[in-house]
């Protein structure tokens, strides 16, 4: 199976959703699947085209056309979107993010010819409606998967059309190979490491 990739951000720059990425393209090229992968310039100064592990990397200037307003820009990037989709053939788009970016894809949603399916990482209700650029394109695609059932049951509080095509997929990671050392819990500690955001459970811990 071909599978376009689509996230804002990818290896080497470094979030939640980028080493989720790595490990999950890693994965699907070992099952033997062909993989291409679309994503910003990110905060390293890289080629737009890369090799990473044997996958095809694709960094597009999207954030700069976006917050400059450049109209040329936005045109020219959409049109190197499509003949890139076009060249590629995927089976399948896999979006993985909720960035101003997939603006550049919309060209394509919904599509007879290619499967398109979404992962939702995060809680929509705090920042997104169902008329927003992101929720128009959970409404459009034709599968949606939140990383957990707290976040489904957000998105589909947000637009219950999404309910019947939709399912929980948990994030996973790969196993440490080393053996975790015993801790002492006399007196117990608790160490919280993530943004400083909702979904994160910092109010419960």
């Amino acid at each position: 199976m071909k599978i376009l990739y689509w996230t804002e951000t990818f290896w080497p720059d470094i979030s939640g959703v980028a080493v989720l990425g790595m490990q999950l393209t890693r994965v699907l090229k070992l099952r033997g699947h062909e993989i291409a992968i679309v994503c910003s310039h990110g905060i390293k100064e890289l080629s737009d085209v890369t090799e990473l592990e044997g996958i095809q990397v694709y960094r597009f200037p999207f954030q700069s056309a976006l917050i400059n307003r450049d109209l040329k820009a936005m045109k020219e990037l959409t049109g190197r979107v499509k003949n890139l989709v076009t060249s590629f053939e995927p089976d399948v788009i896999h979006i993985n993010s909720s960035e101003p970016g997939i603006f550049f894809l919309q060209h394509l949603i919904p599509s007879d010819s290619v499967g398109i399916l979404a992962t939702v990482h995060f809680l929509l209700s705090n920042e997104y409606g169902k008329n927003s650029l992101y929720g128009r394109t959970l409404k459009a695609v034709d599968w949606v998967v939140g990383v957990s059932e707290a976040i489904l049951i957000d998105a589909i509080s947000i637009d219950s059309e999404i309910k019947n095509r939709s399912s929980v997929i948990l994030n996973c990671l790969e196993i440490p190979r080393e053996e975790p050392a015993t801790l002492p819990f006399d007196p117990p500690r608790l160490l919280c490491l993530g943004r400083l955001a909702p979904e994160k459970g910092f109010d419960i811990a």
